[in-house]
């Protein structure tokens, strides 16, 4: 994990520095025939500005959503700024087209992705992604996306399960509602960082009879991190080390599996690991 004591930081805060690295990175691992996977957010953004710097063009395929989270207008106006193509995949109608796509899909690759954007793959044709390298934003949460805002550490602190925690005993503790994702003043602090599950294990054991209650071994983190008394820390553990990994790098990696495809992750490069995570705290 990418603990805050290992950090030298020695790294100069420069966004000019920072895009000579992503754009170091991008033109070593990224090939003229691969196709970005471009969101609004700043991870799949920046691998886009690193590429128009190096003035490396490739295609780039934005999926539409039908709710208020729909991103292709902005991906749109970025990509016709510096020149990029955008591909826009539209949801399929056909209901049965998803579901001929859901079994294929699951019969094939290894290790399910618990990612709900997981299956919105499922409703566009996988031969745009056949035979080519996706180049994904996932990554960087490993050592730059676990360090929380300062609404997160407050919020942390102020949790009325990680309260009991500290203050309650166990006999009360166990009053407080558990699995449901029931706000964020409810939720245990493995909860609040996005390890949880939307059903209650009843639930879940309706249709995985294998599935079983780990709640005690996030427990054992967030012992680790109240004695480390370093919330930072505990992210690098937990949200670093098995949200992004096992989650939103796992959820692309299947795609590509069952695409006969590949993906790059441009922000594990190491010389933009080392810069970034060296940066001074403040």
């Amino acid at each position: 994990p990418y603990y805050q004591d290992n950090s030298t930081g020695e790294s100069i805060p420069s966004t000019k520095i920072l895009l000579e690295k992503i754009s170091k990175s991008v033109d070593e691992n990224i090939g003229d025939d691969d196709i970005l996977s471009l969101s609004s957010g700043k991870d799949s953004t920046s691998i886009l500005l690193g590429l128009a710097e190096c003035g490396k063009k490739i295609d780039t395929f934005t999926y539409k959503s039908t709710n208020k989270s729909d991103e292709t207008e902005y991906t749109s106006i970025i990509t016709k700024k510096y020149g990029f193509k955008n591909i826009i995949l539209e949801l399929k109608e056909d209901s049965s087209f998803f579901t001929r796509n859901f079994d294929e899909f699951y019969s094939t690759i290894n290790f399910p992705s618990v990612d709900q954007a997981q299956l919105s793959y499922l409703n566009f044709d996988k031969i745009i992604f056949s035979d080519k390298n996706i180049v994904d934003g996932s990554g960087s949460d490993i050592y730059i996306g676990h360090i929380p805002t300062k609404e997160q550490y407050y919020l942390n602190y102020f949790s009325l399960v990680n309260f009991s925690n500290r203050f309650i005993s166990k006999q009360h503790k166990n009053n407080f509602p558990k699995n449901k994702a029931q706000g964020f003043l409810y939720k245990s602090i493995s909860a609040n960082n996005g390890l949880y599950t939307w059903f209650t294990l009843p639930e879940i054991n309706s249709f995985f009879e294998e599935g079983f209650d780990t709640s005690n071994f996030w427990k054992s983190y967030e012992n680790e991190y109240s004695n480390r008394s370093n919330y930072v820390d505990y992210r690098a553990m937990t949200r670093g080390r098995f949200l992004d990994s096992e989650v939103f790098m796992r959820k692309i990696r299947n795609v590509a599996y069952n695409s006969n495809s590949n993906v790059v992750f441009p922000w594990l490069d190491n010389d933009l690991i080392s810069y970034w995570f060296n940066l001074p705290v403040k």
